[in-house]
């Protein structure tokens, strides 16, 4: 089993929770491109069977959008009671649109699996379109979310990769995080290129440019066992396939990617 190890300094506090970031020098394996189940030929995706948490082996976990583990929207105490503030929910897709309405774009075949997982309604289409309530979290607070547990074995920074269909300027951003806790470097994730699946890793701004620059979306894992992934809303019409985590730098998927990762109940 390869471990990578990141030096990283800094602390990330949320109530009553203190993620403390070491050092540790140890870089065997970072982005050499060795690690023997990231083949860069696996293109065609595949979903597995089973139920529970996958697994991460080797540095690298693969997960469809629709196997997710718990989902919600944007949901705050009020008098006593939980009040919903946000109409956006993620809604499954397989061979036709379902949903709320509006969605303007319907259906997109060529997902991993043949099924997706869409934020709707969608009703900022444009940028002329007016911003409703709940049609965008540009920092990642608040907004419909999906989450995934893993069991990890590797521990280290991963780069995030997920695969997303884009029609425009809309409804090509996300942001991710872990354990409750997002990060700056899981938010603003950026596509760029529209009306194909395309894989992304890429954070807004970055490099320059507002399309940013790919392998800068990271999360960071601390120490093995399991561990939420957290993926949250930033614009509505965000059309979701699957999402890869690798601790190799210089891996980049290809097409739907590599068949989805083993489930801890085969």
């Amino acid at each position: 089993m390869r471990r990578v190890s990141l030096c990283v300094q800094g602390v990330i506090c949320m109530v009553f929770l203190v993620a403390a970031q070491g050092c540790n020098t140890d870089l065997t394996g970072l982005g050499d491109g060795s690690q023997s189940d990231l083949d860069p030929s696996e293109t065609s995706g595949g979903v597995s069977g089973g139920s529970g948490p996958h697994i991460e082996s080797d540095g690298q976990v693969v997960v469809e959008a629709e196997h997710f583990t718990d989902e919600g929207s944007d949901w705050t105490g009020a008098f006593g009671a939980m009040v919903e503030l946000d109409s956006r929910n993620w809604i499954l897709q397989e061979s036709a649109a379902s949903g709320p309405a509006p969605d303007p774009d319907g259906f997109h075949s060529g997902a991993s699996g043949d099924a997706y997982m869409e934020c709707l309604p969608d009703t900022r289409v444009t940028h002329d379109d007016p911003m409703d309530p709940g049609s965008f979290y540009d920092d990642g607070t608040g907004g419909a979310w999906l989450s995934y547990d893993i069991d990890f074995q590797t521990t280290g920074m991963y780069y995030v990769w997920a695969r997303a269909y884009s029609t425009g300027t809309e409804d090509n951003g996300l942001h991710v995080g872990v354990d409750g806790v997002l990060a700056d470097a899981g938010r603003r994730m950026q596509w760029c290129g529209a009306n194909e699946w395309r894989w992304s890793s890429a954070q807004r701004d970055t490099g320059g440019t507002s399309c940013g620059v790919n392998g800068t979306i990271t999360i960071q894992i601390d120490r093995p066992g399991l561990h939420e992934i957290t993926f949250y809303q930033r614009e509505d019409g965000f059309e979701f396939d699957r999402f890869l985590l690798t601790t190799n730098a210089a891996y980049t998927p290809q097409g739907a990617g590599p068949r989805e990762s083993d489930r801890t109940n085969p």
